[in-house]
């Protein structure tokens, strides 16, 4: 039986607006992804967790998916999430949230990310966290932030809410661990299947402080999205090898993406697009959940990890991403126009100095991304390039003589 939160989710209301239509080639997919996105272990703990915090079950609250709430104002409400939990937070997204917050965090009940340098160390937190008698964790920061959070929720088998401190990244809503360093170094090399949030809290009032000091940490997010743009073809065609399931509702939900990713009208005020841009980063974890990460991570996501290994300080991981959409959409000859107005409408920089990179850079990266796509087993349009430098070369400064790159 569905709870209160899935009735009232665009999640929910997204799946019933397809079933309406009575389309055959729809019916196994909508069946199976349906199960999958309200009927798992995962949708048992978020009920646990809903349960115990039911002042969050208002009218005022709106649910993107049964997992993904946002929320007006989360002040006076912290205090009561983190009496129960073991806190794992980035120090800065800490003192900007608690700048808000105001709640106090016994020192014995905290893990800073950065404190997370070994496997060791992230070994000694899951054995603290499981012998103690923790309700929860509570993460506050991006991306690194919750992908260790998940990690230790995963080990130490204990619900995850999650306040996430940008909208630069979708992991919030990923059941998606990156196998960043110290959880390599305890034998995971790549990215594991885990489970996402158990209930990620997203503060109105808090973004919409952020997005006055750095708009950036809230439009980035939108380069990581455009990544569909390529990928769908990278996701095609690996499906007419086998290599990959192909799925008409998750094309159709590109579809819905990308339409989304043009019509979201970023002039307005946040409170009146951030539902459709957190439903479309929720839908894109969905999509990776229900057939895998193909659809929404193809060549520019290869690029983008090698580029960000490259670099000491890499641009944000969007920016990266819609990078690589902008090459890869320019070797592919297509959406290249599709691509430049979405990144001037996201404020996301073509320029190669502003990204605080360089020709080479980007070359080698590029070169270097068949082979991270052969550590995944993907099958990309970089499998039938000519992956030299000098073909990189080539086009790096093509586009740039087309002024479709900037150095």
């Amino acid at each position: 039986m569905l709870n209160f939160s899935n009735k009232k989710s665009k999640l929910n209301n997204y799946f019933n607006n397809f079933i309406k239509q009575n389309n055959p080639q729809f019916k196994d997919d909508l069946n199976d992804f349906y199960e999958i996105s309200f009927n798992s272990i995962r949708n048992q703990k978020t009920s646990q967790l809903l349960e115990h915090y039911s002042s969050l079950l208002t009218k005022e609250n709106n649910f993107i998916s049964d997992n993904t709430l946002i929320v007006n104002s989360l002040i006076d409400k912290v205090k009561n999430f983190s009496k129960e939990a073991f806190v794992v937070a980035d120090r800065i997204a800490l003192k900007f949230t608690n700048s808000l917050y105001k709640f106090l965090t016994d020192d014995m009940q905290i893990c800073y990310i950065d404190e997370i340098k070994s496997g060791k160390n992230l070994k000694d937190i899951i054995h603290k966290v499981s012998s103690e008698n923790y309700l929860h964790l509570l993460a506050i920061g991006g991306g690194k932030t919750l992908d260790f959070a998940k990690f230790i929720s995963l080990k130490a088998n204990l619900r995850l809410i999650s306040i996430p401190s940008s909208l630069a990244t979708h992991v919030y809503a990923s059941p998606k661990i990156h196998a960043l360093p110290p959880i390599k170094e305890l034998g995971y090399t790549n990215t594991i299947d885990g489970e996402s949030s158990h209930l990620s809290l997203l503060d109105l009032n808090l973004f919409n402080k952020l997005n006055k000091k750095n708009d950036k940490l809230i439009l980035s997010g939108f380069g990581d999205l455009m990544a569909f743009i390529n990928a769908r073809h990278d996701w095609k065609q690996s499906s007419k090898k086998g290599k990959e399931r192909y799925s008409f509702f998750v094309d159709k939900s590109i579809d819905f993406i990308i339409s989304n990713l043009e019509n979201i009208n970023i002039e307005k005020p946040l409170n009146e697009w951030i539902e459709d841009y957190v439903f479309i980063q929720c839908l894109l974890c969905n999509i990776t959940h229900w057939v895998g990460s193909a659809p929404a991570s193809g060549a520019e996501h290869l690029y983008a990890k090698c580029i960000e290994d490259e670099v000491l300080n890499s641009p944000l991981h969007g920016e990266n991403v819609a990078l690589g959409v902008l090459i890869f959409s320019y070797i592919r000859n297509q959406d290249v126009d599709k691509v430049q107005n979405l990144l001037k409408k996201f404020n996301i920089s073509n320029s190669i100095s502003i990204l605080n990179l360089n020709k080479k850079s980007i070359i080698r990266a590029l070169s270097m991304s068949l082979q991270e796509g052969n550590k995944k087993k993907r099958y990309t349009i970089l499998n039938d390039l000519d992956i030299s430098y000098d073909f990189f070369e080539k086009t790096i400064n093509s586009m740039i003589n087309k002024k479709l790159l900037r150095e």
